[in-house]
């Protein structure tokens, strides 16, 4: 199936072909009267769907998504006892960890690490250098386990592959210390209100954007054929239609905006692995790999 949707390439210039044509054409059947009706329909559909997108976004996510997301996670917490593995690694070493210096790391993962591995020197008086190579692979190898298995996307979030050695080792201390200083479920929403609301909610925003612009235009239209349209002379027909189509042009330029924005953010979502939506079929197309790469960016 991937397979086939990376051979799809001409989809995209089809539908660019489509967007202008319907657009000029339709343009040209309803005149400059309705077809400029039409346009201010579409632009008023467009702040409303704007103005609403964010909330939309953000309650769907609340009612339907952060829950499920939250049930995942904490399943592999509980799966794979990432606080076992830290907890058994001190004990080496004679150490537990007070509840402050959790609190402070389950809090705030920056330098978390430097923090952890600084507190266990302290404690035993072994140099901060040799606690970091005796315990830098075992967090290491905590966190392979600890998000292996996870949807794909779900791991990035969580573990994103720009990040540094040591910004990796703090956000595993962090799940560590919530679940020393907590529950599974209370780390797993935790960590989900910090790395994958962000996530989620972005292709959201936009997705429910253009769910609200096509709901909202279709009732506009809706409302705008009800009010009627002036009636035109014969002679004015022509002059009515070239104008008509010459709005039908800005039409089509709202909706290839559209198009090109939501496909930019679904190929950056999918971080170019998404079958079809990605750069390397897109460079394939004859039309719509220009659109984009002239498309400036947000």
């Amino acid at each position: 199936m991937c397979e086939w949707m990376n051979r799809t390439w001409w989809l995209y210039d089809l539908t660019v072909a489509a967007i202008v044509l319907l657009c000029v054409w339709g343009g040209w059947q309803r005149g400059l009267i309705r077809t400029l009706s039409g346009l201010l329909g579409y632009g008023a559909a467009a702040i409303l769907a704007g103005f609403f997108a964010g909330t939309a976004s953000e309650y769907v996510y609340d009612q339907f998504l952060e829950d499920r997301c939250i049930s995942v996670l904490e399943q592999k917490l509980d799966k794979y006892h990432l606080d076992d593995s830290i907890e058994q690694a001190l004990s080496a070493f004679g150490i537990q960890l007070d509840p402050d210096m959790l609190k402070t790391a389950a809090d705030n993962p920056k330098g978390a690490s430097d923090a952890f591995y600084g507190t266990v020197s302290q404690k035993t008086g072994l140099p901060d250098q040799m606690i970091k190579d005796a315990l830098s692979q075992i967090i290491h190898d905590a966190a392979v386990h600890s998000y292996t298995g996870l949807p794909s996307w779900m791991a990035k979030a969580l573990v994103p592959d720009k990040l540094s050695s040591s910004e990796l080792q703090d956000r595993i201390i962090q799940t560590a210390a919530l679940l020393l200083s907590g529950d599974s479920h209370s780390a797993a929403a935790k960590l989900t209100r910090q790395y994958l609301r962000p996530v989620i909610l972005s292709p959201l925003k936009v997705f429910m954007y253009s769910l609200l612009f096509l709901l909202i235009s279709a009732a506009l239209q809706v409302i705008i054929k009800w009010l009627g349209s002036l009636r035109r002379t014969e002679t004015g027909r022509l002059t009515d239609q070239i104008s008509g189509a010459a709005v039908g042009g800005l039409e089509t330029v709202l909706f290839l905006t559209l198009m090109l924005r939501l496909t930019r953010l679904l190929v950056d979502a999918g971080d170019g692995q998404q079958a079809f939506f990605n750069d390397i079929v897109i460079h394939k197309t004859l039309l719509f790999r220009h659109l984009l790469a002239w498309m400036p960016t947000a």
